[in-house]
């Protein structure tokens, strides 16, 4: 009965996660020229920047989000991960539409071709991106 009962634990509590990440993704049906910026002298990570609309149909431009805060390299594969830090072990990140890739390091110190989509994981609230129910800069 306990393995019975922690089977269904487990899948409810899959779904919320699910559930989770699919609240805060699609960011690109309602955002526009959406680019990436490397850490700079300002700030010590990488960053997504649109336009994006807000509830009002107004565009805010411009704004941001740190995608060190939303995704991570799990043994050479881009995942989605709430303060993940990726960009301590990943080299050559683009994103190409909305589409993040990098070349980050697996546990045997090889690296490894990755991609993710960002539009699965970062969402749009009132003209704000955001991922794992953080805010944007």
């Amino acid at each position: 009965m306990q393995t019975k009962s922690f089977a269904a634990l487990a899948i409810v509590a899959l779904g919320q996660f699910i559930a989770g990440a699919s609240a805060n993704s699609g960011y690109a049906g309602s955002c526009t020229n959406i680019q990436i910026y490397p850490p700079d002298g300002n700030t010590n990570y990488w960053k997504i920047a649109a336009d994006c609309k807000n509830n009002a149909g107004q565009t805010n431009l411009n704004t941001k989000i740190n995608i060190d805060s939303c995704f991570s390299n799990s043994n050479g594969a881009l995942v989605a991960q709430l303060n993940g830090s990726f960009h301590s072990s990943c080299t050559n990140i683009i994103l190409t539409g909305t589409v993040l890739s990098a070349s980050c390091r697996n546990t045997g110190g090889a690296n490894v071709n990755t991609s993710i989509d960002t539009n699965n994981v970062i969402g749009n609230a009132d003209g704000a991106l955001y991922c794992f129910n953080q805010g944007n800069l």
